[in-house]
This record gives structure tokens, C-alpha cells and sequence, in this order.
């Protein structure tokens, strides 16, 4: 039987398998091509942080408080009833 694991570790072990290439990346092109690859792989790892954090934490406030409240609001209302 399969275990499945908490939403939680998933996503620390996804977050950390992406920095983690991202960091080999950038070690390799910092030895294959000198200081400034290896710096500009971080600058766009960066960048792809900001931006995926931009759409994501307005997702995750509306998963984690709006749809609870929402939830709970129905069925107060519809016990209401």
C-alpha cells in the first residue's frame, strides 16, 4: 500500500529539488564558464522565485482562508435553514 504523504512535505521536497538544480546549475555554468554564468543562472532562478511567488501566495490565501470561511459560512446557513 502506498502512503501518501502531507501536502506540507510535498511541497518543501519540491521546493527543495527545484533549488537544489538550480544550484547545481548555477555551479556548473560557474565552472564552465566563469563567475558571471553562475550568476546570472542565479539571477534568473530569482526572478522565477519572485515571479511564481506573485500568482502563488494570492492562490494559496484564497485556498487556506477564503474557501474555509466560505465553507463554514454554508453550512451555518444551510443548518440555518
Amino acid at each position: 500500500m502506498v502512503r501518501q504523504r502531507d501536502f506540507a512535505i510535498k511541497d518543501f521536497l519540491f521546493c527543495f529539488g527545484l533549488l537544489s538544480v538550480f544550484g547545481l546549475v548555477a555551479g556548473i555554468a560557474y565552472f564552465a564558464f566563469g563567475g558571471d554564468a553562475g550568476d546570472q543562472v542565479v539571477d534568473f532562478a530569482q526572478s522565477l522565485i519572485v515571479t511564481i511567488a506573485f500568482f502563488l501566495i494570492p492562490v494559496l490565501l484564497v485556498y487556506f482562508i477564503l474557501i474555509p470561511f466560505h465553507r463554514a459560512f454554508r453550512r451555518a446557513t444551510t443548518n440555518a435553514m
